[in-house]
Formats: C-alpha cells, sequence, structure tokens
C-alpha cells in the first residue's frame, strides 16, 4: 500500500490564521466577551478594525444608549438597525446621529 503524507497540521493551521485576520481574530474575541449581537459587532469592527479594546468600549457604552435609541424611535426613525448603526458612528451624539438620518431622508 502506498503511504499518502497526512498534511503538516500546524501549516494548515497557520494558513488558516493568516486567512482570518486580525480583525475576524477581535470578532472571535468579542464574541467570547459576550457581545453576541453579531451586526453590531461587526460596526464597531468596520469602525476600530482589530482594535479590542475600542470595539469593546464601544459595544459597552451600547447598551447605555438605549434611551437615545428609544427617543429616536419615538421622534419617527423607525429603522433600529439604522439608528443603532448610526449612534455608533456618531459615538452616542443625540444632535449628529439626527441630523444624518434627517439628510438621508
Amino acid at each position: 500500500p502506498m503511504v499518502v503524507d497526512a498534511p503538516d497540521v500546524t501549516a494548515l493551521e497557520a494558513q488558516k490564521s493568516n486567512e482570518v485576520g486580525p480583525v475576524a481574530e477581535a470578532g472571535a474575541q468579542l464574541f467570547q466577551m459576550g457581545f453576541t449581537d453579531a451586526e453590531m459587532v461587526t460596526l464597531v469592527l468596520e469602525k476600530h478594525g482589530p482594535d479590542l479594546d475600542a470595539c469593546a468600549r464601544d459595544l459597552s457604552t451600547l447598551s447605555d444608549w438605549g434611551s437615545l435609541l428609544a427617543d429616536l424611535r419615538e421622534m419617527g426613525f423607525e429603522d433600529v438597525e439604522k439608528n443603532k448603526r448610526l449612534v455608533v458612528k456618531h459615538n452616542g451624539s443625540l444632535k449628529s446621529t439626527i441630523r444624518e438620518l434627517v439628510s438621508d431622508k
């Protein structure tokens, strides 16, 4: 019988981790930290890249922005996901968020 060499597992793992990249790695770490809203994790990764501290800070602060998001809904801005995205983009600034929401309409 012919012996076939098994692929070098460490080489495959190294290749895999190179393909994943630092942003995906940061995303996996954020999920492990308990931030499980995939869309919000993606938003902060787009904003901060692999800066885990900045991403975690925004995700933690987002829970504090619940009343701001409720205010936006009461004002007639019904697209919750868009509101979340803009609140993250504008670091919780209601004024800047509304300005962009109004300019989009």
